[in-house]
């Protein structure tokens, strides 16, 4: 199965800053260019300040898991851009994750793996 970027992910692509658009298309063509068989299927791109803060209480005062120790985020900004790999669990997707990770960091960016995030991407 060949990485694929559905139509939510362009858009949330979009929102995002000028200069992290970049690296993230540059994500999804790394993975694809080392045949990964998983898909982008979902980004996280730009966040309100209310969608942040809601992130934030989830797991406090309202419903869920944790999810965020932050109030505001480089989402914020439309410098952070969360990847969401489908088709394998956390564990055997580890490989791809150290690769992009690495691969990010090498061009300039922080890679949220380093703090257990590991989807998370910002400049």
């Amino acid at each position: 199965m060949a990485s694929v970027v559905y139509d939510r992910s362009a858009q949330e692509l979009e929102s995002l800053g000028p200069g992290i658009q970049g690296f993230a298309r540059s994500v999804i063509t790394e993975a694809r260019r080392f045949g990964w068989p998983v898909e982008i299927r979902r980004l996280g791109g730009l966040r309100t300040a209310y969608e942040q803060e809601a992130l934030y209480r989830q797991g406090r005062d309202s419903p869920g898991p944790r999810v965020t120790s932050l109030r505001w985020s480089k989402h914020n900004e439309g410098k952070a851009v969360d990847f969401d790999l489908i088709g394998y669990e956390r564990s055997v997707g580890m490989p791809l994750w150290n690769f992009l990770g690495s691969w990010w960091k090498r061009s300039g960016g922080r890679w949220g793996g380093d703090w257990g995030d590991y989807g998370h991407f910002e400049l």
